[in-house]
């Protein structure tokens, strides 16, 4: 995978639309 600092960034959006999709709090992926 790429480096963390950069994953990190990119994993954000990602976990945020994905609770999004599934109605789940953003704070329970943290």
């Amino acid at each position: 995978l790429k480096k963390k600092g950069h994953h990190q960034a990119e994993i954000q959006p990602l976990a945020q639309s994905h609770a999004t999709k599934h109605k789940i709090p953003v704070k329970y992926l943290e």
